[in-house]
């Protein structure tokens, strides 16, 4: 391996200290490999690895599918020592045209960092940085995670603006984020936020179906989609205060659907909905 192939060090990426800098970032992405054809020549224009270094990667791949065996060609070259797994990383992001931040300096956004919980943070390597409109700014390990970008997306409900961590500024960044937790009312205006969105989705529910009139298992037709909203706010409320549990609890009619979720081995009330909704809501569980 060439010196060119080891990684620069963090401090040579961009480190925007505000979430106004860190925007303004994203609208210009640029890279050494970006526009490359293919990954090999975006490989080669970053200087991770020569040209001589790829015609034998392409050279051993092509033996290898002759026999059967199917590897991409990046995780060839990381097998066999040319690259390293976050070189690899880097350089498709930036083909990609994703940004990679130092975010040493940043000054972190507390309603950003306050919609991804502290242990799915550490868990998953990834860190909330900033809002914008309904974007949601993560900074990740691998922006590539198709898997983790739909969780978030869905613990969220924002759509998710993935950039990638410079090496070895992640775990760091994660820390001190973390260690400065959101003021107490910033903490308790969202949840406020959060069981207000909650209790007006039923109303809307109840609404509805008082207009509607129709039977009580046809309540809430499968086009509408305003109960699949109630139950992702409730999925994202117990996620955000850390609940073990979420007890949906039904009765016969006219006892309403209770909905509790457990928090540190107790179970708290947390919204009723009309009785009437109880089959529509087991269904789309």
């Amino acid at each position: 391996m060439t010196d060119t192939a080891a990684a620069p060090p963090a401090s040579h990426y961009p480190q925007p200290r505000t979430p106004d800098q860190l925007w303004a970032l994203l609208q210009n992405p640029q890279s050494t490999a970006h526009g490359a054809r293919h990954l090999g020549e975006a490989l080669v224009k970053s200087g991770v690895i020569s040209n001589e270094q790829l015609k034998a990667a392409l050279l051993a791949q092509f033996e290898e599918r002759k026999i059967g065996i199917y590897r991409q060609l990046g995780q060839q070259m990381v097998d066999k020592g040319m690259l390293t797994e976050p070189q690899l990383r880097h350089v498709i992001a930036g083909w990609l045209g994703n940004r990679v931040l130092d975010p040493g300096q940043f000054v972190f956004d507390p309603e950003a960092v306050a919609m991804v919980p502290h242990h799915v943070a550490e868990r998953e390597a990834v860190l909330p940085l900033m809002q914008h409109e309904d974007l949601l700014v993560v900074l990740m390990a691998d922006p590539l995670d198709k898997r983790l970008l739909d969780e978030l997306r869905f613990m969220t409900q924002r759509r998710i603006v993935p950039v990638l961590a410079a090496p070895g500024t992640l775990a760091p960044a994660i820390a001190r984020a973390y260690e400065r937790q959101p003021p107490a009312e910033v903490a308790a205006k969202r949840k406020a936020d959060n069981h207000a969105a909650a209790r007006d989705l039923a109303l809307d529910l109840q609404t509805a179906s008082d207009v509607s009139n129709e039977p009580e298992v046809d309540v809430v037709s499968e086009s509408d989609n305003t109960l699949v909203r109630l139950l992702n706010s409730l999925i994202e409320e117990a996620i955000a205060q850390k609940a073990s549990d979420i007890h949906i609890e039904t009765e016969a009619p006219p006892k309403k659907v209770r909905v509790r979720f457990r928090l540190d081995g107790e179970l708290v009330r947390y919204l009723e909905i009309e009785s009437r909704f109880r089959y529509a809501l087991v269904a789309r569980i």
